[in-house]
């Protein structure tokens, strides 16, 4: 199912750079000998992005103002999840996300991968084109969690693959969000941090 929650508003007044921190948690320990050992808690990292908006206008024929506020108010700060486009990471192309078994029908969670590493993808915008051995199929449902669970079993061996869009599902970092009068009728909006959620 395609996520029909808050997504993040498109802004002409974002700025540019966009800060996005790569997010890991090791554990780390030392032995008597001196001999570092480290690991990983997360299977996956986490991001952060850090949007400025230098022009928010209030005029009835852009109310960008009214649009962020109202977006932040809905959410209650920090509480609510939302999803969030990234620029250069929001889509993908022929993803393997499984191998049918024969027996299995799911669910089998969807993917994408960026670089040579690979994690889930649990917000999907608009319907996906899944294909089973490369042929396209509507034989399937999805959940909210971007898992697929097919009618009939995929045959032994045969790859499966999906296209489409998606978002990260993120929460605001922080309950206070600063908005700045610059001049009469423009806002300005500094430091709106927010980091995507591990799902379900």
């Amino acid at each position: 199912m395609a996520w029909t929650g808050p997504v993040f508003p498109a802004l002409i007044g974002a700025k540019y750079p966009i800060p996005k921190k790569i997010n890991w948690d090791a554990a780390k320990a030392r032995s008597l000998s001196g001999k570092n050992a480290r690991f990983s808690n997360f299977t996956y990292p986490t991001y952060t992005w850090q949007i400025d908006v230098a022009i928010l206008r209030v005029a009835s024929a852009f109310q960008e103002l009214q649009t962020l506020q109202g977006f932040i108010n809905a959410l209650q700060g920090s509480v609510g999840l939302f999803g969030y486009t990234d620029p250069d990471d929001n889509a993908i192309s022929n993803q393997v996300f499984g191998t049918g078994d024969g027996s299995t029908t799911g669910p089998f969670q969807l993917v994408r991968s960026f670089g040579n590493f690979v994690e889930p993808i649990f917000l999907i915008n608009g319907t996906p084109t899944v294909a089973i051995a490369g042929t396209p199929t509507s034989a399937y449902t999805i959940d909210g969690y971007g898992r697929i669970t097919f009618n009939t079993a995929p045959a032994l061996a045969a790859s499966l693959t999906w296209s489409g869009s998606f978002y990260f599902p993120c929460r605001f970092d922080n309950d206070a969000t600063e908005l700045s009068l610059i001049y009469s009728g423009f806002y300005k909006a500094t430091k709106l941090s927010f980091t995507s959620e591990k799902l379900p």
